[in-house]
């Protein structure tokens, strides 16, 4: 939407409106949305004009509303007419063509001589920056130098996530931005008191994106390697889900809402066992954010009886998976009873459910034909691998890959 002013000739009278472009189909066309007044001075024109410009940033609010999608910026009808009036006037017609009798011979240019010298991104810094100071990261370090290392570096980890080393380098190479690798690594120092501070930023933000309390966290573990085997207080061996063995790591635990935006976060050493991570976190999260009554989501790693007991006494809900094989005969045999089902719609699709008590605590049970097909279909996926290994000889040792096992192994 923008403002349209129109005339007639020999008249001193202007007509001011607020006009769209809409495109229909492969064509555009300008509709009238107001009317906002006739005048036959400049001074009451500029005042016209105001108007406009208010109805613009009232309706772009209305329509906003209406659609259903938040803002992230929570915008007020003050802050939009400010954007809307600091944008330059739009200048109506065509460019002036320039004509070749115009070109003098400086103006000429040889395409066989041009050479590229820097290509530059634009655009990442303008909207991302903006989003950087809306969250108020700017005011976590003080003194510009260092609030312009932590926006470049979180911009080049939506950009191209990588080490601070290939952060300046793409800065540098992309982004026409040098900044001294030292500098960086000093700044990250200056930033490592400042990670609950950034973390309270982060969850208040997220807060108000979502207006609903927090009532359920999606809680999970996984590892981060270090191209090191140099160990300290966090860098540590132990189970890496990227299967490297040999070098040292840390344990990252993350929660997430039911939308998936994350809440927070912790590190722990790299030999720190999941089911000890979550107990950890509870108490982290509790100082540092208001946490209601909450529901944890979790897998079969948590399913612990210390973790269960903590979460009872604390007055805790949650959903954990169920370690199926790590329970009784007795109790197996009552899960595959067919007498303990019921007939159920799980969405739109027919499944059997039921419910046992196991440790006097509820053990919900499901089958649905989907997924008993499903992992029919992945165990035949791992026989078929295995059979294509052994090969028509049934070689077992060929399923050994380390070369240093092999000479001490025979099969028969």
């Amino acid at each position: 939407m923008y403002i349209r002013v129109t005339g007639t000739p020999n008249s001193p009278r202007r007509a001011v409106k607020v006009v769209e472009s809409i495109r229909d189909g492969y064509t555009v066309r300008q509709v009238i949305i107001k009317h906002i007044g006739i005048v036959s001075d400049e001074s009451q024109l500029e005042k016209l004009k105001q108007l406009g410009q208010e109805f613009i940033a009232q309706e772009q609010l209305r329509r906003e509303e209406a659609s259903g999608q938040q803002n992230l910026f929570d915008e007020t009808l003050k802050e939009r007419l400010e954007a809307i009036q600091s944008q330059p006037a739009k200048k109506r017609g065509r460019k002036p063509l320039t004509k070749l009798e115009d070109l003098t011979d400086d103006d000429t240019v040889i395409i066989k001589n041009l050479v590229e010298e820097q290509r530059i991104v634009d655009g990442l810094h303008e909207i991302g920056g903006h989003v950087f100071s809306q969250l108020g990261y700017d005011k976590i370090l003080p003194g510009k130098k260092n609030v312009e290392l932590l926006r470049d570096i979180v911009l080049m980890r939506i950009a191209n996530p990588g080490s601070k080393f290939k952060a300046q380098r793409l800065l540098a190479n992309r982004f026409a931005r040098t900044h001294d690798l030292d500098a960086i690594y000093r700044m990250m120092d200056k930033l490592f008191p400042k990670i609950g501070e950034i973390k309270a930023k982060t969850f208040q933000r997220a807060q108000q994106l979502i207006p609903e309390s927090i009532d359920i966290l999606f809680f999970d573990c996984t590892t981060l390697y270090f191209e090191s085997t140099d160990t300290d207080d966090l860098r540590r061996f132990g189970y890496s889900k990227d299967h490297r063995f040999n070098t040292t790591q840390v344990v990252l635990a993350l929660a997430t809402n039911s939308d998936g935006l994350p809440l927070g976060y912790e590190l722990f050493e790299g030999n720190k066992a999941e089911v000890g991570t979550l107990l950890a976190c509870l108490d982290s999260w509790k100082k540092q954010f208001n946490l209601g009554s909450v529901c944890f989501v979790a897998d079969r790693a948590m399913m612990s009886e210390a973790n269960l007991s903590t979460l009872d006494s604390q007055g805790y809900q949650y959903v954990v998976a169920a370690k199926i094989r790590a329970m009784s005969d007795q109790m197996k045999s009552e899960i595959l009873s067919e007498h303990h089902y019921n007939a159920t719609m799980i969405g739109e699709e027919l499944a059997w459910t039921g419910e046992f008590s196991y440790k006097k605590r509820r053990l919900i049970v499901s089958y649905k034909k989907s997924r008993a097909k499903r992992d029919a279909v992945q165990r035949e996926q791992v026989l078929n691998k295995i059979n294509k290994t052994l090969g028509s000889e049934g070689d077992t040792q060929k399923l050994i890959t380390n070369q240093g096992v092999k000479k001490f192994t025979k099969t028969s």
